[in-house]
């Protein structure tokens, strides 16, 4: 065994037998992290009660591939990038950033009422952002940007950023990477579980709403769900006498006058209800949207 060979082991050895100040200080604010952004998908995925309206990920990233394709080439390469550095990234030998953490956290306590960037932070600014969701938007489509985009900035972007700068001050937690190469050191088996998790995500992701095997984006008559929507809540807008509370329900290719066209259908809204009372809108490229008689008063 060369010496820097042993060097490496004997590090890995005294790290196994204690934990570090920055390890600690790692699972203390990724784990949150993660557990924050697990919880804001399971409500989305459990339709949970009075969450039955939540937003997930999965239906975030669908929807800006909906409106620009090349998101999918985008979300493929973070991925890729993230499954790369969770298998290659590697603890230095010797890890002497620690003690740096502990003349931290004796400068911190010294302070105790500065603002620090850290896992209180974050939650604060990620329930925040579920508030302001909740309250602002009724649709799903806005909530998800509002909650998804604070919890991307905040919990990941910025402190991602902040933690690889060459010297971060007040910063009270290492990079991910480093973290997770602490966790993989002390269990093994870590490396597969994200792996396996990042190439379903690749799949579902990419190729949303995998594992149906048909894209709900795909065109039909010359649009996509989301264009004919946009084109039938605009013809009832310019159409006189329509109901005055209507809500999108859903979108079915369908055929009108022996050629394909969708029909975009809306429930009434009723004390709060939503009620289908026969009204939607045909939808055809090259076409001029046309409401049933349903939906006029």
């Amino acid at each position: 065994m060369t010496a820097g060979a042993a060097s490496a082991a004997g590090a890995r050895d005294a790290r196994a037998s204690r934990m570090s100040a920055r390890e600690k200080r790692g699972y203390w604010f990724w784990g949150p992290v993660a557990l924050v952004i697990f919880v804001t998908e399971v409500l989305g995925i459990g339709k949970i009660a009075s969450f039955d309206e939540w937003p997930t990920i999965s239906t975030t990233i669908g929807d800006l591939q909906d409106r620009h394709s090349l998101v999918a080439v985008a979300v493929v390469a973070l991925i890729a990038l993230a499954a790369f550095y969770a298998v290659a990234y590697q603890l230095p030998a010797d890890d002497k950033p620690q003690d740096e953490f502990k003349l931290l956290d004796r400068e911190i306590n010294s302070r105790r009422f500065e603002l620090r960037y850290g896992v209180s932070f974050v939650a604060i600014c990620a329930l925040l952002g579920i508030v302001a969701a909740l309250s602002l938007f009724d649709d799903k489509i806005a909530r998800a940007w509002v909650i998804y985009g604070t919890l991307a900035l905040v919990a990941v972007v910025i402190p991602l950023a902040l933690a690889l700068l060459p010297s971060p001050k007040d910063v009270v937690f290492p990079n991910l990477f480093y973290t997770f190469a602490c966790l993989r050191e002390r269990w093994q088996p870590a490396t597969a579980v994200v792996v396996a998790g990042l190439a379903i995500l690749v799949l579902h992701l990419a190729l949303y709403p995998w594992p149906d095997l048909a894209r709900e984006s795909a065109r039909f008559a010359g649009v996509t769900p989301r264009e004919a929507r946009g084109a039938a809540e605009s013809a009832l807008g310019k159409t006189s006498g329509v109901k005055p509370a209507l809500v999108f329900s859903t979108a079915q290719r369908s055929v009108a006058n022996g050629d394909p066209a969708w029909h975009v259908y809306f429930h009434d809204l009723v004390d709060g209800e939503r009620v289908h009372k026969g009204c939607y809108v045909v939808v055809a490229k090259g076409r001029a949207a046309v409401p049933s008689p349903e939906c006029s008063r």
